[in-house]
């Protein structure tokens, strides 16, 4: 969702706080105004948010909780595509299995990245290709509107000229 200052917001949930703030920091520092991010220590908090309607979701897979009472990232990507299809959701996990990526992807993951030593740049190219996509597609939806508005001005336009002209010729 667009907020006030036309920034896209950006959710990122992961259980490992040092990791959460060093990539919002990278984020933050990559797309200064672009991106407006939040962050969640579990899916639960995310999913409750879900009615702000984030333009983008970064999602660990694993999701770790002292009581073990906490979702984990297929359950929140489940979750997330069915608030809010839109919402594009990176899954971003140490799990290297494919059946886990191919499950992702199935589930409506926009893409899955594993993390290693070159996931916050991969990361960083993922969110920027997401952005460039929903401008595109905003631009295109905002162009469609222009023209069914002109093609209305045009039709009420012909029609007057017919009617002036069927009237004084």
């Amino acid at each position: 969702m667009k907020n006030k200052d036309n920034a896209l917001s950006v959710f990122l949930v992961d259980d490992d706080r040092m990791f959460l703030t060093a990539l919002k920091q990278k984020l933050t520092d990559k797309f200064k105004a672009t991106i407006k991010i939040s962050t969640f220590p579990n899916g639960e908090e995310c999913v409750s948010r879900m009615e702000d309607k984030p333009d983008i979701v970064v999602l660990d897979y694993y999701l770790d909780s002292p009581d073990g009472n906490h979702m984990n990232g297929m359950e929140v990507l489940q979750k997330i595509k069915t608030v809010s299809g839109k919402t594009e959701v990176v899954m971003l996990s140490g799990e290297g299995r494919e059946e886990v990526k191919e499950n992702s992807l199935r589930l409506g993951a926009y893409k899955y990245l594993q993390k290693n030593a070159t996931s916050a740049h991969t990361l960083q190219n993922t969110i920027k290709d997401i952005i460039h996509e929903i401008i595109v597609n905003r631009s295109a939806k905002e162009n469609k509107q222009v023209n069914f508005i002109m093609g209305g001005v045009l039709v009420v336009l012909t029609g007057l000229i017919i009617y002036l002209y069927m009237k004084y010729f």
